[in-house]
C-alpha cells in the first residue's frame, strides 16, 4: 500500500500467472469517479406477469420443482438456525450433506430455498408456496431476535452457526478449517430480498436491513488491507454476491452504510485486470468470481460509477469468448482455465451448473443496458443446453453439480448432498419467465439513443 501521495511505480507478475505487469501510479488522496446513466435501456417483464403454457420441457421442469418445494419440511430447513439461536428445533430431522450440523457451510441451502419459494410464487401464484415462505420468514425473524439476546452475538446477526467463522476469517484462517462464511450469508440475504421482492414481505426486508447493518459494523472496523486479503483467499474468502445483495439493499433502504459495505467487497484480484481489459481469469475459481461481477453491475446501477459497468462488460466478453464449452457452461473442476484452452479440458467435472446460473443472471442484466443479440444468443444456448438439462426428470429436487462433457461422460443428480448446485438448482426452473419479454425503458425513444458509449 502507498503511504504518500504523488507518482509511484510497480512491476511484477499478476498473481498465479506469468502475465508481466508494469504500472505507473499517481497516488491521490481522493479520486472522482466517472459516471454514466445507470438506468437500463430495456427491462424484462416481471416474472409474476408471465406464465409458461403448453406441454413443454420448461413447463414440466417448473412443475417438478413446484411439486418438490411443496414436499419440503420447512422445520428441517430451519433446523440449523434454530439450533444455533438456542431455540426449539420442533422435532425436525437434521439437514444433510453440506448443510449437516457438522458442516461449515450449513445454512446456505435455506437461503436458496427462500429464493426458490419467492421465485416459485412469482412464476405460478401458488398460495401454498406463499404460506411456506411466510412461515420461513416469521421463523427466521424469531431466530434473529434470539441471537441478539445471547452473549457473544452482535445485533442483526443471522446464520446457521455462530460468529466464529467470521472471527477466524479475519485472522486469515484458510479452507477447509473454515468454509466461506460470507458465501453462506449471501444466500440468506439474497433469499430474504427475493421474498421481499416477489411477496412484498416487509418482515423479510426488516431482517435483511438488520443483517446489512451487522455486516457494515463488522467490516467497518477492519483495515482495507485486511479486507483485500480476505477476499483473495481461495474458498475461505469466497463471498458469493454479498456486494450484489448489499447494493440491492441500499436501493431499498437508501442507507449509505449498506452501499459502503457493498463496496468493501471489491476484489482487486479480479476487478483491476477487468478494468484494464486483461483476461487474467485462468486459475481462478469460476463461481467464486462470477457473482462478484454481478455485484459490480448492481453497484453501477446504484451509483452510476462507470468503472463497475466496464468491469462487468469486459468480464462477460472474456468468459464467453475464451472460457466456455459448447453448452454455455464454464470451468473445469470449478476453475477457469487459461484463455482459449477450455477445449483441452474435457472431463467428468466440466461446466459447474451454478456457474451457468450466475452467468445467466449477468447476461440478462447486461442485455438490459445493451440489448444486442449476442447476449440472448448465449442466454438461450445455456438455458436450453445446460440449465434445462440439469434437473432430475422426477420431482426429487435433484440437479447436476457438473455437466460431464468428456467422452463417455454421464450426468448424475444431487438431491440429498445439498451442494452449491443443488441450492441454485432449487431456483433454476422458476427463472424461465424472467427473460422472455423485454420492454423499452420510458426514457428511451429508440434503442440506438440509449446504448452505453
Amino acid at each position: 500500500m502507498f503511504q504518500e501521495t504523488g507518482p509511484a511505480a510497480a512491476r511484477g507478475f499478476l498473481k498465479d500467472t506469468e502475465i508481466p505487469v508494469t504500472a505507473e501510479i499517481l497516488v491521490q488522496a481522493k479520486v472522482e469517479q466517472e459516471k454514466m446513466d445507470p438506468l437500463p435501456t430495456v427491462k424484462s417483464f416481471s416474472p409474476s406477469t408471465v406464465r409458461l403454457g403448453g406441454d413443454t420441457a420448461f413447463q414440466a421442469a417448473q412443475n417438478r420443482s413446484l411439486a418438490f418445494l411443496k414436499s419440503v419440511n420447512d422445520d428441517q430447513m430451519l433446523y440449523n438456525f434454530r439450533a444455533a439461536a438456542g431455540l426449539d428445533t420442533k422435532g425436525a430431522p437434521e439437514m444433510l450433506g453440506w448443510d449437516s450440523p457438522d458442516c461449515l457451510l450449513r445454512g446456505h441451502t435455506t437461503g436458496h430455498y427462500l429464493s426458490a419459494l419467492a421465485l416459485g410464487y412469482a412464476a405460478t401464484g401458488d398460495e401454498d408456496i406463499k404460506k411456506k415462505a411466510d412461515y420461513m420468514i416469521a421463523s427466521l425473524e424469531e431466530c434473529q431476535q434470539a441471537f441478539s439476546t445471547q452473549p457473544g452475538y452482535h445485533e442483526g446477526f443471522l446464520s446457521g452457526y455462530s460468529e466464529e467463522q467470521f472471527d477466524r476469517l479475519e485472522s486469515f484462517t484458510r479452507y477447509p478449517e473454515i468454509w466461506a462464511p460470507y458465501y453462506t450469508l449471501h444466500k440468506i440475504l439474497a433469499g430474504l430480498l427475493d421474498v421481499h421482492r416477489h411477496l412484498g414481505s416487509d418482515t423479510a426486508l426488516g431482517i435483511a436491513d438488520r443483517l446489512g447493518d451487522w455486516v457494515y459494523h463488522r467490516l467497518g472496523r477492519l483495515p482495507n488491507q485486511v479486507l483485500k486479503t480476505m477476499w483473495s483467499m481461495y474458498i475461505a474468502g469466497e463471498f458469493g454476491g454479498m456486494n450484489d445483495s448489499l447494493a440491492e439493499l441500499y436501493q431499498l433502504t437508501r442507507k449509505s452504510s449498506h452501499l459502503a459495505a457493498a463496496k468493501w467487497f471489491d476484489n482487486d484480484r479480479l476487478f483491476v485486470p477487468m478494468q484494464e481489459r486483461i483476461d487474467a481469469l485462468g486459475g481462478l475459481h469460476a463461481n467464486q468470481h462470477i457473482p462478484q461481477v454481478i455485484g459490480a453491475l448492481n453497484i453501477f446501477r446504484a451509483t452510476g460509477e462507470k468503472k463497475y459497468y466496464e468491469i462487468a462488460h469486459f468480464f462477460w466478453h472474456a468468459v464467453t469468448n475464451a472460457h466456455i464449452y459448447s453448452i454455455g457452461g464454464t470451468g473445469e473442476g470449478e476453475m477457469f482455465r487459461q484463455a482459449g484452452k477450455i477445449g483441452e479440458y474435457l472431463s467428468d467435472k466440466t461446466a459447474e451448473t451454478c456457474a451457468s446460473y450466475n452467468m445467466l443472471k449477468l447476461t440478462k442484466e447486461l442485455f438490459g443496458y445493451e440489448p444486442a443479440a449476442k447476449y440472448m444468443d448465449y442466454y438461450e444456448r445455456t438455458m436450453f443446453n445446460h440449465i434445462l438439462a440439469s434437473g432430475d426428470s422426477k420431482p426429487t429436487g435433484g440437479s447436476t453439480y457438473f455437466m460431464p462433457l468428456g467422452p463417455g461422460g454421464r450426468k448424475s443428480f444431487d438431491s440429498t448432498s445439498n451442494t452449491c448446485c443443488h441450492g441454485t438448482g432449487l431456483e433454476n426452473h422458476f427463472k424461465y419467465p424472467e427473460a422472455i419479454i423485454f420492454t423499452m425503458s420510458s426514457r428511451c425513444s429508440s434503442i440506438s439513443l440509449c446504448l452505453p458509449s
